[in-house]
């Protein structure tokens, strides 16, 4: 059932959510809508196996990182942060990056290090997407202005974030069949046509009705 649902029955509203973190609780978000809550059986593993684990996924997803950037992003202490990323030392290589020292995982390297593909012409990532779900110097790297961090990362609920050719070129926001986009400068007529049918391409449910783009700026 949804969270919701099961929070009003156990009469403890919202805080179901943090049952998640038993291992017992599952949840399946779906988007702005209710997510989804169901029990399973408990996990069979030890706490450093699963931060363990918990580093390495995200070293794959966020790396180049570091141990207090997990720490950060995972909730959890420092001290845990750099045991779990210090037991994968075997899997990592060592990495400059503009923000100072940071660790890899091995495995991703020939990735990194591959021959560079195609820019998709454009992308519209949903709000809190991985690509740009960061903090502090990494939102610079990303985005140098900071008035257009504003507009990105902002107090409430972020919007999307729209890609130009490999750059974040402006955000975007939909209500049922409308896509809303917020362009922080002028983009080209085929750059516009991109968007718009990236935006047409969307797994909407909008039943038979077209998405209507509409540029703010």
């Amino acid at each position: 059932m949804t969270d919701r649902e099961a929070g009003s029955a156990l009469r403890i509203g919202n805080s179901l959510r943090y049952a998640t973190t038993t291992g017992t609780v599952a949840i399946r978000w779906e988007g702005a809508r209710a997510p989804i809550v169901w029990t399973v059986d408990a996990p069979e593993i030890d706490a450093d196996t699963a931060r363990r684990e918990l580093a390495r996924r995200y070293l794959h997803v966020f790396g180049p990182a570091t141990a207090h950037g997990l720490a950060r992003w995972a909730g959890i202490s420092r001290r845990a942060a750099t045991a779990a990323v210090t037991s994968l030392e075997k899997a990592l290589v060592p990495v400059r990056t503009p923000r100072g020292d940071e660790w890899l995982l091995a495995e991703d390297e020939p990735a990194l290090r591959g021959a560079e593909t195609a820019t998709a012409p454009a992308r519209l990532l949903p709000s809190g997407d991985a690509y740009f779900l960061l903090d502090g110097t990494e939102r610079e790297l990303l985005v140098p202005r900071e008035d257009r961090r504003r507009r990105l990362w902002t107090p409430r609920v972020w919007p999307g974030a729209l890609l130009v050719d490999g750059e974040i070129r402006g955000t975007w926001r939909r209500a049922q069949h409308t896509l809303r986009i917020d362009a922080w400068e002028r983009l080209s007529r085929a750059a516009r046509e991109a968007v718009e049918a990236e935006a047409s391409a969307l797994p909407l449910p909008v039943g038979d009705r077209a998405i209507d783009v509409v540029w703010e700026s």
